[in-house]
């Protein structure tokens, strides 16, 4: 006790829950509830109260706060909150309140910049008359931002370069099958195809995912493994070479990925496809650009640290590639360029019971670049 007494943090990490109550329930419920507190260290405590400047998202306005605790250690605190308006309606207000201690036992350390964000709630009875209040503390709130972001950046240094190399595998599987495929056969030999799932045809599709289907449910996503189209715009009709003779294809591929070992557990897959067009400028030259799009879904679990969690993590990448390849006596080179932009969203929720109320969706911009 003595040390959770000198320590703020330590404090604001045990606030607990705070519930708003008339004096007696026979009285109509009045904008001015007794504030309760229903935690043993706050119980124990007579820290003052007091209203503070939010951050911008907050309706401190409404409000007025007193403590009327008793001073002795052992006495519960009482206090009242008092709505500013009259005839509170169900929305949720939120405020800041600053807490600070007095006397001895290290009470006068934990100083005015100990906020505490809380929301003032509302219930309604079925008629429409007002029945109760509640103020929801969150607990935990004095985790540190450096416990959390360092658990973000273990997840994303986890998952997010697994998910790449993906994404780029699937990139340049596609352009490679195309070249492969355009130095196959002649401009004129060329016919237009689709694939699906790996199947050419409906009865193809039916047959080979019948089976999986039942087994394990239908998965849109997984309908992009193998999948290709090819359209030939032959202008020119015949086999002379150049600009005339050019190509419009697709190429899309489906990635299960899991991994055990490290502190973060997860499991997701990734899906990516291209689009592109070429020309076959001679017998032994290709060249042509392509735009990919890649999403990858992840569901992870992190435990090991101050600050356990699990979520989704969900991986967005769209990326321009310019190729080309010559086709040697000796063998095939070919080469890419590739420059993308995408995005990163984290929706994180603690596991263990001190930070279950830690729930952040982040947002997290990324660039990358392909060299092949």
């Amino acid at each position: 006790m003595q040390n959770m007494l000198g320590d703020a943090d330590a404090f604001n990490q045990n606030l607990g829950r705070w519930y708003v109550k008339d004096t007696t329930d026979d009285d109509p419920v009045t904008t001015t509830p007794a504030l309760i507190a229903q935690n043993d260290v706050l119980d124990r405590q007579p820290p003052i109260y007091e209203l503070v400047d939010g951050d911008g998202d907050t309706d401190n306005i409404l409000f007025t706060l007193t403590n009327t605790g008793a001073p002795n250690i052992g006495v519960p605190n009482t206090g009242v909150l008092s709505l500013k308006e009259a005839d509170p309606t169900t929305k949720t207000y939120s405020l800041r309140i600053g807490i600070r201690g007095e006397g001895d036992l290290g009470r006068d350390r934990f100083g005015t910049d100990n906020e505490v964000a809380i929301r003032l709630e509302a219930v309604e009875s079925e008629d429409g008359t007002i029945i109760g209040y509640a103020i929801v503390v969150p607990l935990n709130l004095g985790l540190t931002a450096e416990a959390v972001a360092a658990a973000e950046t273990q997840i994303l240094n986890a998952i997010l370069p697994q998910l790449l190399r993906a994404t780029a595998k699937i990139t340049v599987d596609n352009i490679s099958n195309r070249i492969d495929q355009a130095f196959s056969s002649s401009p004129a030999d060329t016919d237009a195809s689709l694939n699906l799932g790996g199947s050419s045809s409906l009865q193809e599709l039916i047959n080979n995912n019948a089976r999986t289907t039942l087994q394990d449910g239908l998965n849109i996503k997984q309908m992009f493994n193998n999948s290709s189209f090819l359209i030939p715009l032959n202008v020119a009709g015949d086999n002379n070479y150049g600009i005339n003779n050019i190509t419009l294809w697709g190429s899309g591929d489906y990635l299960s990925l899991e991994d055990d070992v490290s502190a973060v557990d997860w499991e997701g897959e990734v899906i990516g496809g291209s689009v592109g067009i070429d020309a076959r400028l001679n017998q032994n030259l290709i060249a042509g650009a392509a735009l990919s799009y890649s999403e990858g879904d992840v569901d992870y679990k992190r435990d090991g640290g101050e600050y356990n969690s699990e979520g989704t993590l969900t991986n967005t990448l769209y990326s321009i590639h310019p190729y080309i390849a010559y086709d040697l006596s000796q063998g095939r080179v070919w080469g890419a360029l590739g420059y993308g932009q995408g995005e990163v969203e984290i929706n994180d929720k603690a596991t263990d019971s001190a930070n279950r109320n830690q729930k952040q969706p982040r947002h997290r911009a990324i660039q990358s670049s392909l060299w092949g």
